[in-house]
């Protein structure tokens, strides 16, 4: 199934694979780190790619958590307002 049929599309998950192990080859260990991994390279790996997938994922939520937030305040503020 495809993306046009409704599809889930892996597109970004694989992207995000290849950007954190170009990270870990670069930073921790050559290119080859992947046919023999330590465990700092897999933590290295896992870490980038969370920081990538929270970063991602974070700044939504933290715009629609203030805006929620504001929301909530601005009610308060126009019930306690002084009636003319």
């Amino acid at each position: 199934m495809n993306v046009e049929e409704g599809g889930p599309s892996y597109a970004g998950d694989a992207v995000i694979a290849v950007v954190a192990f170009w990270v870990v080859a670069a930073v921790v260990a050559p290119r080859q780190w992947i046919t023999a991994p330590s465990a700092v390279h897999v933590a290295s790996f896992v870490g980038v790619g969370l920081g990538i997938a929270t970063w991602v994922i974070t700044p939504p939520l933290g715009v629609w958590f203030v805006k929620r937030q504001l929301a909530g305040t601005r009610e308060k503020e126009v019930a306690n307002a002084p009636h003319r």
